[in-house]
C-alpha cells in the first residue's frame, strides 16, 4: 500500500485535531466480492466459515469416522482395511487414502438443499492409477422409475477431470481438455468446482491448482442455463447420501477413486478466485 503525506493540504479547512492528512493509493488494494469480502494481500482470501456446510479434514490416524469440523454430518469410512492403514500423511496433514475397489466415505446425508441453488465444492486428491476411468471424487446420483434424476459428480476419467450436474432430467458434462494425471503427470492436485445459478450467471467454473480452467477446449462449457438448479430432488426426492470417494449410481453400480483425498469442504456459496486462492494455499495453520 502506498501511503503518502499531503502536504498541499489546505490546512485553514482541516479539522481541528492536528493529525497529518494522507493520500491512499486504492490501486494497490485488492478487493474481494466474495462471501468473506477483505483485502488480498497475495495469498488469497479466506472463504471463511459461515457458508461452510461440511468440512473433512481426514486429519485422524485411527477408527472409521471421519470429523465433520463445520456441522455434524460425521462421515463413515466404509469398506476399508480394518487395521488403521487408511489414513496416512497427506498435502495437508493426514488423509485417507483409498483402494479403488470397494471403500468409500459415507456423509450420511444428501444435501438437497445445497445442491438445489449455489455451492462449491474443494478438495485435494492424489490418483495410485492416473489413467483409470471413473475415480470419483465424491459422487451422488439419484433416480426415478430407472432413469437418473438428480446428480452431483467431480470425477477423474482416464486422467481428464470432469464436473457433472444434474436436475430433473436436465444435465450439464464438463471435462477438462488436458489430462490432470497420466501422460507423466502425477501428484496433489488440487480441484474447485462451483456451481453459480445467479439471475444472469448460470455456469459452473472449476480451478485446477488455484487457476480456472473452465474455458480449455474439450466437452462442455458448462453453462447451467438449460438446467434449473431449484429443481434438484424435487422428482426423486433426492435420499440417496453423498459419498466422497466413490459413487453410487441410478442403475446400481459403483464407483471409486484409487489413491488419496485430503481437506474435502462444501459451501453452500459461490467461491471467488481469491477464496480458491487461498484454499490451494493453505496449509492447515491459522
Amino acid at each position: 500500500m502506498t501511503v503518502t503525506t499531503n502536504s498541499n493540504y489546505d490546512t485553514k479547512n482541516a479539522l481541528a485535531y492536528k493529525t497529518p492528512v494522507y493520500a491512499i493509493e486504492l490501486s494497490d488494494l485488492i478487493f474481494s466480492n466474495g462471501p468473506a469480502g477483505g483485502i488480498d494481500d497475495g495469498t488469497g482470501v479466506d472463504p471463511g466459515e459461515d457458508d461452510l456446510v461440511l468440512y473433512y479434514k481426514f486429519d485422524e490416524s485411527s477408527g472409521t469416522t471421519c470429523d465433520d469440523y463445520k456441522e455434524s454430518h460425521d462421515g463413515t469410512f466404509t469398506n476399508g482395511p480394518g487395521d488403521d492403514s487408511q489414513w496416512v500423511d497427506g498435502q495437508i496433514n493426514n488423509c485417507l487414502k483409498f483402494d479403488g475397489t470397494d471403500d468409500y466415505v459415507d456423509t450420511g446425508h444428501p444435501y438437497k438443499t445445497t445442491f438445489s441453488s449455489s455451492f462449491s465444492i474443494s478438495a485435494w486428491y492424489n490418483l495410485d492409477s492416473g489413467i483409470a476411468a471413473d475415480q470419483i471424487v465424491c459422487g451422488v446420483q439419484d433416480s426415478v422409475g430407472g432413469s437418473p434424476t438428480d446428480r452431483v459428480i467431480i470425477d477423474i476419467d482416464l486422467g481428464y477431470l470432469g464436473v457433472q450436474y444434474e436436475a430433473n432430467n436436465v444435465n450439464v458434462n464438463w471435462r477438462h481438455g488436458e489430462q490432470t494425471h497420466g501422460a507423466g503427470v502425477t501428484g496433489w492436485q488440487h480441484v474447485v468446482a462451483v456451481w453459480d445459478d445467479s439471475e444472469g450467471i448460470n455456469q459452473i467454473y472449476v480451478y485446477l491448482n488455484g487457476s480456472l480452467i473452465t474455458n480449455v477446449d474439450g466437452g462442455s462449457d458448462g453453462d447451467l442455463s438449460s438446467c434449473t438448479m431449484s429443481d434438484y430432488g424435487k422428482e426423486s426426492g433426492a435420499d440417496v447420501d453423498l459419498r466422497v470417494g466413490g459413487l453410487l449410481r441410478y442403475n446400481g453400480t459403483t464407483d471409486y477413486i484409487d489413491g488419496y483425498l485430503d481437506d474435502f469442504r462444501i459451501y453452500n456459496a459461490v467461491l471467488t478466485a481469491q477464496n480458491v486462492t487461498w484454499l490451494y494455499k493453505y496449509d492447515g495453520t491459522a
